[in-house]
């Protein structure tokens, strides 16, 4: 079986059997179905979704244009029914191209049967003049053949033979160049075979060779053995470890990312309006106290001020005794006034002065017990 490429209403044969019995199928065309792969591609359904029976088991199938444009095709045949198997006839194919092969060569034929005709006379031959023009001949119009090919063609400055001539010649000065046992390729290829094993070239090899030395040392002397070991955490278990070791921490419910979005909402919730209040006052409070010991600093506050009042507070020395001294005299002295504890103190002092000088006491009443 041959396809033809690209043509439409051609056929493609199957076979159908039983694969218990190995006998062929009849009246299993609607269950068959079949793919085309063109040029090794994906399976496409045929559009005849179901082939016309033959007879003896075989079956066609009817193929579109589109479907046989490629060079090579493979047929998939199947059937649904159980225990049936189907083949292509042949199961795949090249196809040939002597259609379109054919419609060039009728082309060529009809330009060449067109060209026979002009050659009568070629000053009015259309044909051979739009021929010649296509292909880069001047002033075809109203010329006979001889003189567009000989005299024209021939003969003229740019493509006659004089012109090819000179075209020649420069070619052979070309390839005596090319020759130039100094010059030429034999001389160039030395020259780069030798490059490898010669010294730095340049206005002054020496120089540079200075100067790249130099540049090589301040390189090397940047890139300390410290800093070359840099790179070293780059390796799998140094920095890739941190990096996957931090994106679990971020991943982390308890300390991530996510966590901490949650905290800042929790904590912005119960920061309310009034509680960043709090912090005016917080403020406003602070201002107060620097004030008040502004106020108690003076102006002859220094750092030694704090320890003279400590200093000073120590060296107050206070007993019980003392205190009491103090609360007894306070008694006696100050208050004096008829009635008051302190007069009648005074009052039984100045009696029992009286008794031991042996004068008569005065009546208790006067005691004012």
């Amino acid at each position: 079986m041959s396809l033809q490429k690209n043509v439409a209403s051609q056929k493609w044969i199957v076979f159908a059997w039983t694969i218990a019995t190995n006998v062929a199928l009849a009246g299993d065309a609607a269950q068959i179905t079949a793919n085309l792969r063109l040029d090794g591609g994906a399976a496409n359904a045929i559009d005849d979704t179901n082939p016309t029976e033959l007879e003896d088991g075989y079956y066609a199938f009817d193929l579109s244009q589109a479907e046989t444009n490629a060079d090579n095709i493979v047929i998939c045949p199947v059937s649904s029914t159980g225990g049936v198997a189907v083949i292509g006839c042949p199961m795949a194919c090249w196809t040939d191209r002597l259609v379109a092969v054919e419609t060039k060569v009728d082309t060529i034929d009809t330009v060449a049967d067109a060209i026979q005709a002009d050659l009568g006379d070629f000053s009015g031959r259309t044909n051979n003049q739009s021929l010649l023009a296509v292909l880069g001949v001047p002033d075809v119009a109203a010329k006979d053949l001889h003189t567009l090919l000989v005299t024209d063609r021939l003969d003229h400055g740019t493509y006659g033979l004089s012109a090819l001539e000179t075209l020649v010649d420069q070619l052979e000065g070309y390839c005596d160049l090319i020759d130039d046992a100094t010059n030429g390729l034999a001389a160039i290829k030395a020259e780069v075979e030798g490059i490898g094993g010669v010294a730095m070239r340049g206005t002054d090899s020496a120089a540079l060779a200075s100067a790249w030395t130099s540049a090589l040392a301040t390189i090397l002397a940047n890139f300390s053995a410290a800093r070359i070991g840099y790179l070293d955490e780059l390796a799998a278990a140094n920095l890739p470890t941190d990096v996957t070791a931090l994106n679990t921490l971020l991943s982390s419910a308890t300390y991530g990312l996510s966590a901490l979005d949650t905290d800042l909402g929790t904590l912005l919730t119960r920061l309310s309006t009034a509680r960043a209040g709090y912090l005016d006052n917080l403020s406003a409070g602070a201002a107060a106290l620097e004030a008040t010991l502004t106020a108690i600093k003076g102006t002859s506050w220094s750092t030694e001020t704090l320890k003279a009042i400590k200093d000073a507070v120590d060296a107050i020395t206070i007993t019980a005794a003392a205190i009491a001294d103090a609360v007894w005299d306070e008694l006696q002295s100050g208050h004096v006034a008829t009635g008051s504890f302190g007069k009648q103190v005074s009052d039984i002092e100045e009696y029992v002065d009286e008794l031991e000088s042996g004068d008569k006491p005065p009546k208790k009443a006067e005691f004012n017990l």
